[in-house]
């Protein structure tokens, strides 16, 4: 995750509102004790795996309590 030199902050603990990827959110996730079970991407296609970043619309999450 990306971390900013001049103020020690991880992008998700500063009060800006930040837009995130979803390898981002994937490792936020992780780190907070959650597995994704699932990443729904939808874009133009019912289900985006090339490239969602760029070309999903939304992104919706099913995740579960680790362990």
């Amino acid at each position: 995750m990306l971390k900013d030199q001049a103020v020690s902050l991880r992008w998700y603990e500063s009060p800006n509102i930040h837009f995130l990827t979803v390898l981002d959110f994937e490792a936020l996730a992780a780190a907070g004790g959650l597995v994704v079970e699932r990443p729904l991407l939808p874009g133009r296609a019912p289900q985006v795996t090339l490239f969602p970043d760029l070309l999903a619309e939304v992104a919706v999450f099913l995740v579960s309590a680790a362990g």
